[in-house]
């Protein structure tokens, strides 16, 4: 995968996933993982539907795993947020950009992922019609970028202030 020859990955990752689900059952963490890894190989290949569901798959799973805050089950709810996204459901991302910025300490973002996290949850707010939302999440993220500058985030929340105002 990492040299980019999914054609020949594919089967290999779908066998995997078979024989696990066959012997530790289709609840078993390692079968989440699987369904993760599914899902990054069809959101790569484009097939974004299937990704969406391989995710959701891999999420309920880590949620029983691991719990709703782990590092691991809100890495699967960004990816299905921003697969989500991409495929025009605003809706839908909001909800799971959510519960990845909900799992930010309370004391506001404490990395780049984490504003890169709140923009994205910004951007699905404004196209879902939530301005208010939206402005709240940008106002955390420019806070965070006046402290740290970074310039292609900085970028970002300017577009996203922009559409805004």
């Amino acid at each position: 995968v990492q040299q980019g020859r999914l054609d020949e990955a594919e089967p290999y990752f779908r066998e995997s996933f078979d024989i696990h689900v066959e012997l530790l059952g289709p609840r078993n963490r390692i079968v989440g993982i699987d369904h993760v890894q599914l899902a990054n190989l069809d959101r790569e290949r484009g097939r974004l539907s299937e990704a969406v569901g391989h995710y959701l798959e891999g999420l309920s799973i880590h949620q029983e795993t691991y719990g709703p805050t782990h590092r691991r089950t809100l890495s699967v709810a960004r990816s299905l947020g921003q697969t989500l996204e991409s495929l025009d459901r605003f809706v839908e991302a909001e909800r799971y950009l959510d519960l990845v910025v909900g799992g930010q300490a309370e004391s506001g973002p404490a990395s780049s992922n984490d504003v890169r996290d709140l923009l994205a949850l910004a951007r699905v707010q404004n196209r879902n019609g939530r301005r208010q939302a939206a402005e709240g999440h940008l106002a955390a993220a420019e806070a965070w970028l006046a402290a740290n500058p970074d310039e292609a985030l900085g970028e970002e929340a300017q577009a996203l202030r922009a559409q805004l105002n």
